[in-house]
């Protein structure tokens, strides 16, 4: 009887190279590194699809945005000794934006790997119109996305040209 060691070693191997696709620093850190490979179908039809669900909830996060921001209550909060008076718009908004991140980090995380929102984001939840760190990711990918699936593009356009003649 053969041992297991020598059947492995008997099974033929190849090599599939996949191209591993893009590796990106996050600014300019080495310890915060995300890759993503554009050429890859599958990732690309998740990256589009998180496209087209961004452009549906922000109309649900305006929305939202608009309620939390007609509510006129007032909480009182004891602190030491003083009595401090928080509109409750700006709690609920708090509220809101805090969802709205948790969302997009589990978009994200889905599409380019567990734990990648922490690399990007670092746990930090800036979701305003001056510093929106979502906006300033995804234009940051943007370009990668579209120069590899233009190539991608240009052959396919090669081929069906070939294929006709």
């Amino acid at each position: 009887m053969k041992s297991r060691a020598i059947e492995q070693n008997a099974v033929p191997s190849i090599n599939i190279n996949r191209n591993e696709g893009i590796r990106l620093l996050i600014n300019d850190d080495p310890n915060r590194v995300i890759t993503f490979n554009p050429k890859d179908v599958n990732f690309t039809q998740k990256f589009y699809s998180l496209l087209d669900f961004l452009e549906v909830k922000q109309k649900e996060y305006e929305e939202k945005a608009k309620a939390a921001e007609a509510n006129t209550g007032i909480r009182k909060v004891e602190a030491n000794g003083e009595t401090i008076e928080i509109p409750s718009k700006i709690e609920n908004i708090m509220h809101l934006v805090s969802d709205i991140c948790d969302e997009l980090n589990g978009e994200i995380d889905k599409i380019f790997g567990e734990g990648t929102s922490w690399i990007l984001f670092e746990g930090a939840k800036i979701f305003n119109d001056e510093n929106n760190q979502y906006i300033q990711f995804f234009e940051g990918i943007t370009p990668f996305i579209g120069e590899a699936r233009k190539d991608i593009k240009e052959k396919y356009k090669s081929t069906s040209k070939a294929l006709k003649k």
